[in-house]
């Protein structure tokens, strides 16, 4: 019987160690293969998915929607969803219908990423300035019936840094990944956010289009140059 190989293409990462307050990344490169004879892949039920122009009858106008979560309380069904020109929907993920939409800060601003820390009501909204492409970094303690904005240090050469998305751990850990190659971190809620290393050295200006963490102290970016993933580890 003639077997079968299933080779899956190796990926590049780069694996961040911190050794005596240093932080060095280490290029790996891995294969991962299995031998199989007669594995029929098996496929769940398809879902059907609901497009949101269901829920709400499309209008002039309407943004971009360009990221989404869910509340993270374990009996709600609310999922945010934001996007261009300030827009934030709060949709029913069961009734599937719009709860609440509301336009923050006079919708000057695109929004990327939205994330919530598990089984509170905290979370952060980022995006961008739509004329200057300046940062924004928006703060919840409520749900998200009210924001504050939430302010951070100059970039190098004082230049305009879009923030993309956004991946809180918990009420104090929360990442957000950057245009031109730029992570930042915060240990305390946002009151103090910090810039470290770039992913790939600071030759790379790519934009940072996503980002997740595994917990507080390792999360992976991945970017639109060299198709790079990086994994940033830190001493807890």
């Amino acid at each position: 019987m003639l077997r079968k190989l299933l080779a899956i293409v190796a990926l590049m990462i780069w694996a961040i160690s911190v050794l005596q307050g240093e932080e060095i990344w280490i290029e790996q490169v891995g294969e991962v293969t299995t031998n199989n004879t007669n594995t029929v892949p098996q496929y769940p039920t398809p879902l059907t998915w609901k497009d949101f122009y269901e829920i709400r009858p499309p209008r002039a106008g309407d943004p971009n929607l360009n990221a989404i979560t869910k509340e993270p309380l374990s009996n709600s069904y609310i999922h945010f969803a934001v996007g261009d020109r300030g827009k934030v929907f709060k949709i029913d993920g069961f009734g599937g219908y719009v709860a609440d939409s509301m336009v923050l800060l006079g919708g000057a601003y695109n929004f990327t990423g939205v994330s919530f820390a598990p089984n509170t009501y905290t979370g952060w909204i980022v995006g961008y300035n739509r004329d200057n492409w300046q940062g924004l970094i928006l703060k919840t303690v409520d749900t998200g019936r009210t924001w504050i904005q939430q302010t951070y240090d100059p970039f190098p050469g004082n230049i305009p840094v879009p923030f993309l998305d956004v991946w809180a751990v918990s009420e104090n850990y929360v990442w957000i990944s950057c245009a031109h190659g730029y992570v930042l971190w915060t240990r305390d809620g946002g009151n103090n956010w910090l810039r470290v290393s770039k992913p790939g050295g600071d030759t790379h200006y790519g934009w940072l289009w996503g980002v997740w963490a595994y917990d507080t102290a390792t999360a992976w970016v991945c970017s639109d140059q060299s198709g790079l993933v990086a994994d940033k580890s830190y001493l807890k």
